[in-house]
């Protein structure tokens, strides 16, 4: 049967609660009841011994007794539920209860059997005897028999107090145990209610919907790191499902305009308004051209997905190859009057030389077309923490801070206008960002629009 998790964890609280109050109730019951069955025997003792110290009051010597005074003891001994018998040291009867008030005595041992055997059935209980020497200056002048109900006896009193200690057990047994039930509902909520968002945040993602955030703070640190995943996993979909819209906008804007050049040369040709000639055959050559460097670009990143990366590792200076890069560009960044410069150390690492060749010269490229006559484009390695780090620095125009999350996402680009010119296929980076993960190492950028943006490359040696 399935529960729910509030519903769960309120039973488990209350069944915690009723095992640790019943547990505790009968251990206190039995702890408290053994208790006072051992004071009620050292009581029963200690009175016995007071009879004896009273008859020993009242004998006269040369065996002879207060008759009158022992009918007193004999008979308080009774109310009490003990049945005595004083003999002297020649087996003589001096008094005996039994003899003296039969009825009441019989009316006692009815009494007290009754009343304990209502109560304590399965025990062993009846009235015992035991014998005390009467002394007198240390001589036995007699003996007492005192008969009474044993091992133990608990009087109207006794057993009043007993029950009143249950009953106040019951009570607080049972307003525990409500308030286990209240406090585990309560406890159960607030850990629930918690998930549940998360939960009901996760059904809006298999629905497609990334707009529900769960915003309930828990109090335990789990579901709170599973509420900030949870929120995190969203809003990344989210970023990847408008990027994946953007995606497509995008590749329709690339295919459409070279298909209705295509479309229109054609027509034009088909209905006899323009000759199939070469110039006009070149021109639609073109845009087959540049239909079919889109889908070289579509291919290129197949070939570059991080996971199907073949690397050919060697070793060699990191260095070395930022001044191989920037000797072969050297001449084209010149014309456009920007400088192009080397910087830091050398710096060894293990890895696919030409793949990240194509990095740097991606990185160039990129700032080569947004960096302006007269900028500078500098290309620093340096060694920090065990790793190779390469910045490249340019003076161009920067990336805005609302696109600098998505810059290495494929087919984005900053320009909306998707020209060829400045925008190209919008892959460059995200092929560099493909081949560092490749190498286990991280991109990222950081730009101040119109004044520099850096490049950084983490590799590790």
């Amino acid at each position: 049967m399935l529960l729910s998790l509030r519903s769960w964890l309120s039973l488990t609280f209350a069944f915690i609660g009723l095992t640790s109050i019943l547990s505790v109730s009968f251990l206190a019951n039995f702890q408290l009841e053994w208790q006072f069955i051992q004071y009620t025997i050292r009581t029963r003792e200690q009175e016995n011994l007071d009879i004896l110290e009273q008859i020993e009051n009242h004998y006269l010597g040369n065996n002879l007794w207060m008759i009158d005074e022992i009918e007193n003891i004999g008979v308080r001994a009774l109310e009490e539920g003990k049945i005595i018998q004083l003999t002297g040291t020649s087996g003589t009867t001096v008094w005996d209860a039994r003899e003296r008030h039969s009825g009441l005595c019989q009316e006692t041992i009815q009494r007290m059997t009754g009343q304990m055997a209502d109560r304590y059935a399965t025990e062993e209980h009846g009235f015992i005897t035991k014998e005390y020497e009467v002394l007198s200056d240390g001589d036995i002048v007699g003996y007492l028999n005192i008969e009474y109900f044993g091992p133990f006896y608990f009087s109207d009193t006794e057993l009043f107090f007993i029950d009143t200690i249950n009953r106040i057990l019951l009570f607080v047994s049972i307003a525990i145990i409500i308030a286990s039930i209240i406090l585990g509902t309560i406890f159960a909520r607030k850990i629930s209610k918690p998930i549940s968002e998360v939960v009901t945040a996760a059904e809006g993602i298999a629905r497609g919907s990334y707009t529900v955030p769960a915003t309930e703070k828990p109090n335990t640190l789990e579901v709170e790191h599973l509420r900030v995943t949870m929120n995190e996993v969203s809003r990344v979909l989210k970023s990847k499902e408008t990027l994946r819209k953007r995606l497509t906008l995008d590749v329709a804007h690339e295919l459409r305009t070279p298909l209705a050049t295509l479309q229109s040369h054609l027509e034009a040709m088909i209905d006899g308004v323009w000759d199939a000639s070469k110039e006009r055959l070149t021109s639609i050559h073109e845009e087959i051209i540049r239909l079919s460097g889109l889908v070289n670009d579509l291919e290129t990143l197949s070939r570059y997905d991080s996971e199907s990366i073949v690397l050919n590792k060697t070793r060699f200076d990191v260095f070395e190859l930022v001044r191989h890069v920037i000797h072969l560009h050297h001449d084209r960044f010149r014309k456009k009057g920007i400088e192009l410069n080397a910087a830091g150390e050398s710096v060894e690492i293990e890895g696919d030389r030409d793949k990240l060749m194509q990095v740097l010269v991606n990185m160039i490229s990129n700032a080569y077309k947004y960096t302006s006559s007269g900028g500078t484009v500098t290309i620093e390695v340096s060694l920090r923490n065990s790793a190779c780090i390469v910045q490249i620095k340019d003076t161009g125009v920067g990336i805005p801070g609302e696109d600098l999350p998505f810059i290495f996402e494929r087919f984005y680009r900053v320009d909306q206008s998707r020209t060829r010119i400045t925008g190209g296929s919008g892959i460059g980076l995200t092929i560099a960002r493909e081949i560092v993960l490749a190498h286990n190492g991280e991109i990222t950028a950081e730009s101040d629009p119109g004044r520099e943006t850096v490049f950084t490359i983490s590799l590790p040696l």
